[in-house]
């Protein structure tokens, strides 16, 4: 079914989406603002 998948890929995007601003995030703590905020991760 359509809404199934929907949910099913709605679910994953939250999961990834969540784990990268945690790593960002955690990642981010220990640096100063500068350059490498602006850049986007490779």
């Amino acid at each position: 079914m359509f809404g199934a998948d929907f949910i099913s890929s709605l679910q994953a995007g939250v999961v990834i989406g969540g784990t990268y601003s945690l790593i960002v995030g955690l990642l981010s703590l220990p640096n100063p603002p500068g350059e490498d905020d602006i850049r986007e991760p490779a």
